[in-house]
């Protein structure tokens, strides 16, 4: 919480932006090995429509690259920070509520990195079956 007022304390959007974007990566847990594509996947998974969220956040990604590495402002700068904003507060909700238990900051990162579909974890859940058969033999 406190990272996150602090993020949204400055009179300056774009440097607010920044920072909240910067949450955005620690609340996925995305280390310097990582990629955006770690934490565009990992903050998408919260959302049932996620292509979309992917396509949002991508868009978000190119106005954070092109202010840090040319110095470029938005004019739409306000609007790009609450569409940040709300990313945030969701991931941010989730971990504070913890419905799940999660235990630690790597389990949350696992939890994250399922996949987005309710097929492929079926799937993945039966295969953990099998092995938990097959070890248990």
């Amino acid at each position: 919480m406190r990272k996150y007022a602090q993020a949204l304390d400055f009179r300056d959007w774009e440097s607010s932006y920044l920072r909240t974007w910067g949450l955005l990566e620690y609340l996925t847990n995305t280390n310097e090995n990582e990629s955006y594509k770690d934490t565009i996947k990992r903050t998408s998974f919260f959302f049932p429509e996620r292509e979309y969220a992917k396509q949002v956040l991508n868009h978000l990604r190119d106005h954070r690259n092109r202010s840090v590495h040319t110095g470029a402002s938005n004019e739409n700068i306000e609007t790009l920070l609450y569409q940040l904003k709300n990313f945030v507060e969701i991931i941010l909700e989730f971990q504070i509520v913890n419905r799940f238990n999660l235990s630690s900051r790597e389990e949350l990162t696992q939890f994250m990195n399922l996949p987005g579909n309710v097929a492929e974890l079926k799937k993945r859940n039966a295969m953990t079956s099998h092995a938990l058969k097959f070890m248990n033999n």
